[in-house]
């Protein structure tokens, strides 16, 4: 029992050691708790964790394949990425001019946000998928690990996995709500500025490097 239970805490460090650096991901995330509230910005923490919980379940059970397959794949999913990222930027630039006159927190940077939560679970899910870094890392250990646990020990270390991305992400959206509850027009302004242009940086980093 120690040995498997062993197997959902090396999950558990591994969905942390991909979900913890703040990125892109991470940052819309926030947005999405700051900008829709708890309900939304739960839906899309569980947009992140699926994809890592797919990832995670091909690495343990298909193993190299699984990055002999994504490489080819991985320059457009990269550009993909990089063109969505920008295009979410670019929508919270263009928010500051609505925020104009407003005195009510977070203000009409809601409108750059996913409505709901469907639409955030369904972004963020696809943002993960197409994110270089999320792909860089479950092939790597696709190679390292694919093939190696038994059937039992699978399935622990990928709901290990999904739990601490899940956590994590459901902690990064509960940020975010609590700085709506706090936020004024003037700091809802700079939040804009910076997560818009954050955004359309790593966008353009994203689809122009190629060794993400």
């Amino acid at each position: 029992m120690s040995v498997m239970m062993g197997y959902l805490l090396a999950g558990l460090l591994a969905g942390l050691a991909v979900a913890v650096p703040l990125g892109a991901i991470g940052l819309l995330v926030i947005r999405t708790g700051q900008a829709r509230g708890l309900r939304v910005g739960l839906a899309a923490a569980l947009g992140v964790a699926t994809t890592d919980l797919v990832f995670a379940a091909l690495a343990v059970s298909v193993g190299g394949g699984v990055a002999a397959a994504v490489g080819s794949l991985l320059t457009p999913m990269r550009i993909i990425a990089g063109a969505v990222l920008v295009l979410l930027g670019a929508r919270e630039l263009l928010a500051l001019r609505r925020l104009k006159g407003s005195t009510t927190p977070g203000g009409p940077t809601d409108r750059g946000m996913p409505t709901t939560g469907l639409r955030a679970y369904l972004l963020l899910l696809g943002l993960t998928a197409a994110n270089p870094l999320t792909i860089g890392y479950f092939a790597s250990a696709a190679v390292g690990i694919g093939g190696t646990m038994s059937w039992g020990a699978g399935v622990l270390f990928v709901a290990g996995i999904f739990a601490a991305s899940a956590g994590w992400q459901g902690l990064l959206v509960g940020v975010g709500a609590v700085s709506r509850k706090l936020m004024t027009p003037r700091a809802g302004q700079v939040l804009t500025a910076v997560s818009g242009t954050l955004m359309i940086v790593l966008g353009i980093y994203a689809a122009s490097d190629p060794y993400l």
